[in-house]
C-alpha cells in the first residue's frame, strides 16, 4: 500500500522502474487534488489481481457429503485526486484494476494495452443418499469483474500496437475519452457462466408393488459482460481494425470511430440451455383406472430440452452531437444501434453493410410409455347402460341448433335410460347376492399383453434483430473508393433521418428484408395387444370364452412459417439515392417528403411474401374379438389429414413520397413486382413527380391462402349371440326373457348389425366423415403515381416486355398514392387447431 495524504497538497506519488513494475492486489492512494500519481515502467507495467480460494468439505461417506469452493480476487487500485499516469515502454496490463483520477487519466504503452477481466466463482456440490431417496445437486456460479477507469476530466489511452478492453468500463464526468492504437482497437465481452444440475430418485415399495421415480434437471447460462465508454466526447482511432462487441459507447457531444481497415459494430452472445428428464417405473400390482388392475411392469419416460441464443448489440450514440463512422475498407453494423438524437450520422467506407442478427430458440419434447403384464378387468352391463344414458344426455345438450340431431340424441338417451332402468330394477328386486350378480351381468376379462407409445415434437424459431440508425438531423451513408466492390447493403434494418437522408455507392445499393422463421415437427406412434380369457356371469349362468384385442396408431405434423422483416428508410425532408450501378429495394420501403434518385444501372423494387405451410395426418385402428360367450367382434378405424398453405405480401415495397413528390432517373430498367413508386395527391396535382427510365417492366403478385381438413371414422360390431355356446341367444328351455327385458322394444336381437351399442351383448356400427376447407386470393398490384413518366429505350422496351412504349404506359396502373394498402391477406387458419 502506498499513500499520500493531504487533500490540499500537490504531492507526487511516483513508482518508476527501469524494467517491469508489477502491483498484485496493491492499493495506491494520492489525496492531493493538485498532485500527480504516476506508475512508470521501462518494460511492462502490470496491475494484477491476487487469487484467493476457500473450500469446505463435510463428507460423511462416498455418497453423503457437502462440498463448496470459492474463488475471489483482490484487485489492484490506483486512486489520485489529481492527475493519474500509467506508462510502459512495452505493455500495460490491467487485471480488473480500479483506476480513478480526480482530473485527467492517461494510460500509454509502447506496445499493447490489455485490460482484462477476472472471474470470481462459487461451486457447490451436495449429495444425500438413503435407502428410499437420493438427491445429488451441483451448482457453479461466476461473477465477472472488469477493469474500471474513471476520471473527472479527460481520459486518454494510447497504444503503439493493440488496445484491448475486455468487460471494461471507462467513464469521464466532464471530459472526453480518446482511445488510439497503431494497430487494432477491440472492445470485447467476457462470458459469465451459471450452471445447475439436480439428480433425484425416490423409491417406494408396498405389498406386491414397487415404484421408482428418477428425475434429472440441469440448466446452463452464459451471459456476456460487455464494455462501456461514457464521456463528454468519445474518439476512437485504430490504425488497422476497430471492433466493438456489444459495447456501449455514448457521448454527450461528438462521437467518432475511425479505422484504417475494418470498423465492426457487432453483438455479444448469450446462451441458455436446460434439460428435464423424468422416468417413472412401476412393477407388481397397480391399477389402470376403473375396475382394472395389472400385475406386470410399467414405465413412463419424458425428456424435455431447450436452448436459446440471444444477442447484446453494440450501441454508439450521442445525446447532443454528431456520430461519425469511418473505415478504410469495410464498415459492418450487425444487430447494433447508432444514434445521434440531436445531430447527424455520417458513415463512410469502401463497403458498408448494415444487417441483422438472429436470435434462435430450439426445444424438443419426448415421451415414451410401455406396459406389459397380466390384466384383470371387470365390467357390468348395468353400469355400462347407466353411463350410456349420461353420455347420450350430454350429446343431446351439445346438439344445439340442429333439430334432427337433437331428436336422434333424445331417442338414444331414452333407449339408454330404458335399458338402465330395467337392469337396475332387476338388481333392486333380487332375492339374493347370486341373483343380484346375475342381474348385473358381470363380465371379467383376464388377459396377457402390453402397450407402448412414443411421441416426439421439436420446435425451432429464428427471430431477426435488425440494426437501427437514427439521427435527429441528417444521415449520410457513402460507400466509395473500391470501384465495383463499393456497395451499400441494408438488410432487415431501419435508417431514419429527422432531416435529410443520403445513400450513395460507387456500385450497388441493396436494401432488403430479413426473414423470421419457425418450424414445428411432431411424430407419434402407439400400439397395444392382449389375449386371454373372458368370463361372463349373467342371468343364464356362467360362461367362459376366448378374447383378444389389438390397436395401433401413428401420426405426424409439420409446419413452417416465414415472416418478412422489411427494411425501412425514412427522412423528414429529402431522401436521395445515388448508385453507380443497380439499386434494389427488395422487401423495403423508402419514405420521405421528397425522394430523389439517380441509378446508373437498374432499379428493382420487389415486394416479398410471408409464407406458411402446415401438413399433418393421423391414423388409428383397433379390433377386438371374443369367442365362446356367443361370438362377438368390433373394429374401428379413423384417419385425419390437414393441409394448409399461405403466401401473402404483408407490407408492400416501394418508394413513398410526400407532397414534395419524386424525381427519379434510371439509366437501365425499372422493374416493379407487386411494388409502387407513389406520392401524395398534392404532389400529383402540383406536377412534382418525374420518372425517366430506359425501360419499364411491371408485374403483380398473387396472394393465396387455402386449407383443407378431412376426417373419417369407421366403427362396427358383430354378435352371434347366446349364452353357454348357443347361437340363437337362448339357453336350453328358456325363452330369452332376460335378454328381451334389457333391450328396448325397437332393438334387434340375435345375429345382427345394430345402430346403437346398448343392451345385453351390445353390437353396432357407426361411420362418419367430416371436411372443412377454405380459400382466399388477392392481388398486390404494381403501379406508379401520376406525373411525368418517360421511357427512353423503345427497342429495349419491346424486347423486355413485348410491348411498345405506348402500350406499356397504357397498361400501367397510375392510380397509386402514398399510404395505399398492399391488398394482402390475413391468415385465417391454424394448422394445429384444424386437426
Amino acid at each position: 500500500m502506498l499513500y499520500v495524504t493531504g487533500a490540499n497538497g500537490s504531492g507526487i506519488l511516483s513508482v518508476v522502474g527501469g524494467g517491469d513494475v508489477t502491483l498484485q492486489g496493491a492499493q495506491v492512494r494520492n489525496a492531493g487534488t493538485d498532485g500527480v500519481t504516476q506508475l512508470v515502467a521501462g518494460h511492462d507495467l502490470t496491475l494484477g489481481a491476487q487469487t484467493l480460494t476457500h473450500s469446505t468439505d463435510a463428507t460423511h461417506d462416498a455418497r453423503n457429503y457437502q462440498r463448496s469452493s470459492e474463488t475471489t480476487h483482490a484487485v489492484s487500485s490506483v486512486q489520485g485526486a489529481g492527475d493519474v499516469v500509467l506508462a510502459a515502454g512495452h505493455d500495460v496490463t490491467l487485471q480488473a484494476a480500479q483506476i480513478g483520477a480526480g482530473k485527467t487519466l492517461a494510460v500509454q504503452a509502447g506496445h499493447d494495452i490489455d485490460s482484462q477481466a477476472v472471474v470470481d466463482s462459487t461451486t457447490q456440490s451436495n449429495s444425500s443418499v438413503s435407502k428410499r431417496h437420493s438427491l445429488v445437486t451441483s451448482t457453479h456460479d461466476e461473477h465477472v469483474q472488469g477493469t474500471q477507469l474513471g476520471a473527472g476530466g479527460d481520459i486518454v489511452m494510447r497504444a503503439g500496437n493493440d488496445l484491448t478492453l475486455a468487460s471494461t468500463a471507462v467513464a469521464s464526468q466532464t471530459g472526453g475519452i480518446a482511445l488510439a492504437a497503431g494497430h487494432d482497437v477491440a472492445l470485447t465481452a467476457t462470458q459469465e457462466q451459471h450452471d445447475s444440475v439436480v439428480d433425484e430418485q425416490t423409491r417406494k415399495k408396498k405389498f406386491l408393488s414397487s415404484k421408482t421415480t428418477t428425475t434429472h434437471d440441469e440448466s446452463h447460462d452464459s451471459i456476456a459482460v460487455t464494455s462501456s465508454l461514457s464521456g463528454d466526447t468519445v474518439h476512437i482511432a485504430a490504425g488497422n481494425d476497430l471492433l466493438s462487441q456489444g459495447a456501449q459507447i455514448v457521448g454527450t457531444g461528438d462521437v467518432v470511430l475511425a479505422a484504417g481497415n475494418n470498423l465492426t459494430l457487432e453483438t455479444a452472445q448469450n446462451t441458455h440451455s436446460e434439460e428435464h428428464d423424468s422416468q417413472r417405473k412401476k412393477s407388481g400390482l397397480f391399477g389402470n383406472g376403473g375396475l382394472s388392475v395389472t400385475y406386470g411392469k410399467q414405465s413412463l419416460k419424458t425428456d424435455t430440452t431447450s436452448s436459446t441464443l440471444t444477442h447484446t448489440g453494440s450501441t454508439v450514440g450521442s445525446l447532443d452531437g454528431n456520430v461519425t463512422l469511418v473505415a478504410g475498407n469495410t464498415l459492418a453494423i450487425t444487430g447494433s444501434d447508432v444514434m445521434a438524437l440531436q445531430g447527424d450520422i455520417t458513415a463512410k467506407a469502401k463497403d458498408i453493410a448494415i444487417t441483422e442478427v438472429h436470435d434462435t430458440r430450439d426445444s424438443t419434447q419426448k415421451t415414451a410409455f410401455k406396459q406389459g403384464g397380466l390384466t384383470m378387468s371387470v365390467t357390468s352391463a348395468a353400469l355400462n347402460l347407466a353411463q350410456g344414458a349420461v353420455h347420450s344426455a350430454q350429446a343431446g345438450s351439445q346438439a344445439k341448433g340442429d333439430a334432427r340431431m337433437q331428436a336422434l340424441a333424445g331417442a338414444s338417451a331414452a333407449y339408454s335410460a330404458y335399458g338402465a332402468g330395467q337392469a337396475m330394477g332387476k338388481l333392486l328386486s333380487a332375492d339374493s347376492a347370486k341373483d343380484a350378480m346375475q342381474g348385473a351381468g358381470i363380465n371379467v376379462a383376464i388377459t396377457v399383453g402390453g402397450s407402448r407409445s412414443h411421441s416426439e415434437s421439436t420446435q425451432h424459431s429464428d427471430t431477426s434483430k435488425g440494426s437501427t440508425l437514427h439521427a435527429g438531423g441528417n444521415v449520410t451513408l457513402i460507400a466509395t473508393g473500391g470501384g465495383d466492390d463499393s456497395n451499400l447493403l441494408i438488410r432487415g434494418s431501419d435508417v431514419k433521418a429527422g432531416n435529410n437522408l443520403l445513400l450513395a455507392a460507387d456500385h450497388d445499393i441493396t436494401v432488403e428484408s430479413a426473414q423470421d422463421s419457425s418450424e414445428q415437427h411432431s411424430r407419434s406412434k402407439s400400439g397395444s395387444a392382449a389375449i386371454g380369457a373372458a368370463i361372463s356371469y349373467g342371468a343364464k349362468g356362467a360362461a367362459m370364452g376366448f378374447t383378444a384385442n389389438a390397436s395401433t396408431a401413428h401420426g405426424q405434423g409439420d409446419g413452417t412459417d416465414v415472416t418478412q422483416r422489411n427494411s425501412h428508410l425514412s427522412a423528414g425532408n429529402t431522401a436521395t439515392i445515388l448508385s453507380g450501378n443497380d439499386t434494389t429495394l427488395d422487401g423495403a420501403v423508402l419514405s420521405a417528403n421528397t425522394v430523389m434518385a439517380d441509378v446508373g444501372g437498374d432499379l428493382h423494387i420487389h415486394s416479398e411474401q410471408d409464407t406458411s405451410h402446415y401438413a399433418s395426418h393421423d391414423t388409428a385402428a383397433s379390433a377386438s374379438v371374443t369367442v365362446g360367450i356367443g361370438a362377438s367382434g368390433s373394429a374401428s378405424y379413423s384417419h385425419s389429414k390437414v393441409d394448409g398453405d399461405f403466401a401473402s405480401v404483408r407490407e408492400q415495397s416501394g418508394i413513398q413520397a410526400g407532397d414534395g413528390g419524386f424525381d427519379i432517373t434510371v439509366h437501365g430498367n425499372t422493374d416493379l413486382k407487386g411494388a409502387v413508386i407513389a406520392s401524395t395527391q398534392a404532389a400529383i396535382d402540383q406536377g412534382r413527380n418525374q420518372l425517366t427510365t430506359g425501360t419499364l417492366t411491371v408485374a403483380d403478385i398473387t396472394n393465396t391462402s387455402h386449407y383443407k381438413a378431412t376426417g373419417v371414422n369407421l366403427s362396427g360390431g358383430y354378435a352371434a349371440g347366446g349364452s353357454n355356446g348357443k347361437s340363437d341367444g337362448k339357453s336350453d328351455g328358456s325363452s330369452g326373457d332376460t335378454a328381451s327385458s334389457q333391450m328396448p322394444p325397437t332393438a334387434n336381437q340375435g345375429s345382427s348389425w345394430s345402430w346403437q351399442n346398448q343392451g345385453s351383448g351390445a353390437r353396432g356400427t357407426a361411420a362418419g366423415y367430416d371436411s372443412k376447407s377454405g380459400s382466399q386470393t388477392s392481388i398486390t398490384h404494381s403501379g406508379i403515381s401520376g406525373g411525368d413518366l418517360t421511357i427512353t429505350d423503345a427497342a429495349g422496351q419491346q424486347a423486355k416486355s413485348g410491348k411498345s412504349i405506348a402500350d406499356t404506359l397504357a397498361a400501367l396502373n397510375r392510380d397509386v398514392h402514398t399510404g395505399d394498402s398492399g391488398n394482402g391477406l390475413v391468415k385465417d387458419w391454424n394448422g394445429q387447431q384444424l386437426q
